[in-house]
């Protein structure tokens, strides 16, 4: 889990969204959901190894004014050919 990230026994969410971040490594997708996260960028490149989870809780209002708690479950997957065949199992429930 990316540091500072919140832990999956958090209060009742109503919605929990699975999310995978792939692409090609060193792209960015571990930068892009630690700053959605954490609100803050990494000062250095490291590689994902396999893959790192986060999680992110928001209130989402709807149109008529409720507020849900929703809670975003980010899978972070690896990039590098070596964890091809990996991947694939990761995206199921996405």
């Amino acid at each position: 889990m990316l540091n500072g990230a919140t832990s999956l026994v958090e209060t009742e969410v109503e919605y929990i969204l699975k999310m995978v971040a792939l692409g090609d490594g060193a792209v960015g997708k571990t930068s892009c959901i630690m700053r959605f996260t954490e609100d803050r960028f990494g000062e250095k490149y490291k590689a994902t190894i396999g893959t790192n989870i986060a999680i992110k809780n928001l209130q989402v209002e709807t149109k008529k004014g409720k507020s849900i708690r929703t809670q975003i479950v980010l899978w972070d997957l690896a990039g590098q050919p070596s964890y091809k065949d990996l991947r694939s199992r990761y995206m199921q429930g996405s």
